[in-house]
């Protein structure tokens, strides 16, 4: 089930991040596109703060790699772009300190070995 998206179901009111409540047929009529395709808006009390055609979050999720195969339904093509952006969002390994340290020691070890030869004399050509 999602928790950031939901799909709209053309009758409920929609609440807008500025405050405003639009009834369905006050939201339809400033997006007359909502009428006829399926949008996606945000999950929460105020849904109007996410907007847009399931067709293009699905186009633009695939290109990205999420796969929309085992989806038969709208509602499962949501719940697969939701799992997808958290797969996305999750963080990777972590660095461990050893291999900070290590990093950070040859960047200051590079670091000294530039300053030093910024003081040592130019040679004479002869």
């Amino acid at each position: 089930m999602s928790t950031r998206y939901q799909l709209w179901d053309k009758a409920s009111q929609v609440i807008t991040p500025i405050g405003e409540v639009l009834t369905a047929g006050q939201w339809m009529e400033r997006y007359p596109a909502a009428a006829a395709i399926p949008y996606v808006l945000a999950a929460g009390e105020v849904n109007g703060a996410f907007c847009t055609p399931l067709a293009q979050m699905k186009q633009i999720c695939a290109q990205q790699g999420c796969d929309f195969s085992a989806c038969g339904t709208d509602q499962e093509a949501l719940d697969a772009i939701e799992a997808f952006e958290d797969a996305q969002n999750a963080p990777g390994e972590a660095v461990s300190n050893e291999e900070l340290t290590a990093t950070s020691l040859a960047s200051i070890a590079a670091s000294l070995e530039y300053q030093n030869m910024l003081t040592l004399d130019d040679a004479e050509v002869v």
